[in-house]
């Protein structure tokens, strides 16, 4: 089902998340456990990754079910591995921003929408490249 150029990018894929996931200022007491989040999401997305047209495609005797398991399964790998990192993202810029004694609280809220809407919408936007490449071209 999958072919063999799509193994290493699903590898690179998770291994930038984990770098990405390492990197952000997290505050210390969510630190530890959205590392580990982080990595064990990136494991659980290789495994499914590999492991379902490896073990599982050919046991469902349906082909468009199991087709239709695979794409779920990356559907919610993409939402475990991306949406807890714009969330973070969004959560730190707000703190940034709310620390900053040069704006005004409207001024703070309206500079918190503008980014927050702005990494929403490119998280929505990535979804269905993500789909594409590895769902989509088989």
């Amino acid at each position: 089902m999958s072919f063999s150029f799509e193994f290493p990018v699903a590898i690179v894929i998770a291994v930038i998340h984990i770098i990405i996931s390492f990197s952000l200022n997290v505050s210390t007491k969510y630190k530890t456990v959205f590392r580990i989040y982080s990595i064990l999401v990136s494991l659980s997305f290789i495994i499914f990754y590999i492991g379902f047209p490896m073990f599982f495609y050919d046991i469902i005797s349906d082909q468009t079910a199991s087709r239709g398991i695979y794409f779920e399964g990356l559907a919610y790998s993409y939402l475990l591995l991306f949406l807890p990192l714009i969330v973070t993202a969004i959560v730190i810029f707000g703190q940034w921003i709310m620390k900053q004694e040069s704006f005004s609280k409207p001024t703070k809220y309206i500079a918190l929408t503008g980014p927050s809407l702005l990494l929403a919408g490119l998280g929505i936007m990535a979804y269905y490249p993500f789909m594409l490449f590895f769902y989509g071209f088989n």
